[in-house]
């Protein structure tokens, strides 16, 4: 029952925080049916596709926790104030085990439909006044101009009022961030 009661509050939350940038879209899809099954390691390849053209793969994400599973949630960014940069996908891997776990990848998507992975981050979700670590970017609160920040971010008890952290800033300039996990879950 705890569990449940902390899902509620997390969810409702991480709407509260996300939503005034990051909207629900139909316009990218997770295409689960099609993910395949990797017996010996327990993962599965999960393609995200644009809606219009199933053959034009944004990236394939291996997830693995199968068992605990619960949703995958894709939404977007628009004209996030970045060079040569149209959008943001935004796609979450929810687990719910002992603790509520989500994998968020990012893509930034280009003028020219090219897919740029930032690295993955992991939140996990024991207690409400935990610190969470996410990326700010230009047009969201606390952003600054052609930056992306990872920041931790900190909540009091009523989860209203925040403080951040900078952990990172990168000056966008058409990076590709000098990281194996930005490409890991890229498959062309």
């Amino acid at each position: 029952m705890k569990n449940h009661i902390l899902y509620i509050a997390f969810t409702f939350g991480l709407v509260t925080v996300n939503a005034q940038d990051f909207q629900e879209t139909k316009k990218y899809i997770a295409k689960s049916e099609l993910a395949i099954m990797q017996e010996a390691s327990g993962k599965t390849k999960v393609p995200i596709l644009v809606a219009e053209d199933v053959s034009q793969k944004v990236a394939t994400i291996e997830t693995s926790n199968l068992e605990v599973y619960q949703e995958v949630r894709i939404s977007i960014l628009e004209k996030p104030q970045l060079n040569q940069i149209e959008e943001v996908i935004k796609v979450e891997f929810e687990y719910s085990g002992y603790s509520l776990v989500t994998d968020t990848y990012y893509f930034l998507v280009t003028e020219k439909e090219d897919y740029i992975a930032l690295p993955k981050i992991t939140k996990i979700y024991d207690d409400i006044t935990e610190p969470i670590v996410d990326y700010v970017f230009a047009t969201q609160k606390h952003g600054q101009e052609e930056t992306i920040i990872k920041a931790i971010f900190h909540y009091t008890d009523n989860y209203t009022k925040e403080e951040i952290e900078v952990l990172q800033k990168f000056v966008w300039n058409d990076d590709d961030f000098g990281s194996e996990d930005a490409l890991a879950g890229i498959e062309n």
